[in-house]
């Protein structure tokens, strides 16, 4: 019998409650003084971060919550938190499971503020370097150089678009034929149609996500992520991501990244942060078909120098020139 490869829902719950970085986090959210007055919090801070890091769990809020709700679960969690903080039982669970909109008011009033994701970001850099440093990944005294990178000591990087909750746009407007009443459904503001590499045009929310992966099962690490302001500033954000990453993980040799970066992006990798960059050579065109999409990749190629090469006839004068990354031979001349 081959053993198990998944986990179950429980066993990442208490893979979560053991994570040092949620409580990190938590630390790093301001809070209300509870000495200047209002109702004091029911359940500690870093049960916002739980129960939104639980989103990717259980796939829903409500699904969490009933989750929660168990006995079972409920009680194992109290059980966790006690034993991680002994000696501090203000952090400690209350007997009531946590509910949906106790995590609704931590998220919309002191989460979603930007200065208090920026700051939540920073810590959360800083905390996924350590711990892939942890495992054996990116570290600065590991294997590799510079001219030949070892792949624990790689930083894979890409933009993903995110598909919005809502299918509606901003802007639509469903007029009601009988009454003439118009309603505004709801839409994802951030949303906007981005082109991805294939040339085809997608509606969501584009982000950039900045991975270290090992050789082993589950040894993947999010180091930093990033939202694309607006289509076609991939590659800006991406660099104003990895300014702010790089002092964090002394170890990486090279980022590698899609045809998304230009010439000015690599010089910035190179001379301004010290990383090597690894990505294909944009292509110098593309065939579409009737709908517009992509079928053939056209390289681009590029002229490097010209070579002398003693051969038994004489000296001859060859070509190089990289197509696509590769470098090849050209055409040979006397």
């Amino acid at each position: 019998m081959s053993p198990p490869t998944g986990h179950g829902a429980l066993e990442r719950l208490e893979a979560l409650l053991s994570n040092p970085a949620v409580y990190a986090i938590a630390d790093a959210v301001p809070v209300h003084d509870s000495r200047q007055g209002g109702r004091p919090r029911t359940y500690p801070v870093y049960m916002w971060v739980v129960f939104d890091a639980l989103l990717s769990i259980y796939r829903s809020a409500r699904r969490v919550e009933a989750e929660l709700s168990h006995p079972l679960v409920w009680e194992r969690m109290r059980a966790l938190i006690r034993e991680r903080f002994a000696s501090e039982p203000e952090r400690w669970l209350p007997p009531t499971p946590m509910r949906r909109y106790h995590y609704l008011y931590g998220r919309t009033t002191y989460l979603a503020e930007p200065a208090v994701l920026e700051r939540l970001r920073e810590v959360y850099r800083r905390i996924a370097s350590q711990q892939a440093t942890e495992i054996g990944l990116l570290d600065p005294g590991g294997a590799g150089s510079w001219t030949h990178p070892d792949l624990d000591r790689v930083v894979h990087a890409d933009g993903k678009v995110i598909t919005p909750l809502f299918r509606s746009q901003p802007g639509d407007k469903i007029v009601n034929k009988h009454t003439g009443e118009i309603r505004y459904p709801r839409a994802d503001a951030d949303a906007a149609l981005h082109m991805e590499g294939t040339g085809e045009a997608v509606w969501g929310c584009k982000y950039v996500i900045a991975a270290v992966r090992g050789q082993h099962p589950n040894a993947r690490i999010i180091l930093d992520t990033t939202h694309v302001a607006k289509p076609g500033s991939e590659a800006a954000d991406a660099v104003t991501m990895f300014t702010n990453l790089v002092p964090h993980v002394p170890g990486a040799q090279a980022v590698i990244y899609d045809g998304a970066l230009r010439g000015f992006h690599h010089q910035t990798f190179l001379r301004d942060l010290g990383v090597l960059t690894v990505s294909r050579v944009a292509a110098a065109r593309r065939v579409r078909d009737k709908k517009g999409k992509a079928v053939k990749r056209v390289d681009k190629l590029v002229y490097v120098e010209t070579k002398t090469v003693n051969t038994p006839t004489g000296p001859v004068d060859v070509k190089l020139f990289a197509r696509g990354g590769q470098l090849g031979l050209g055409e040979l001349t006397d």
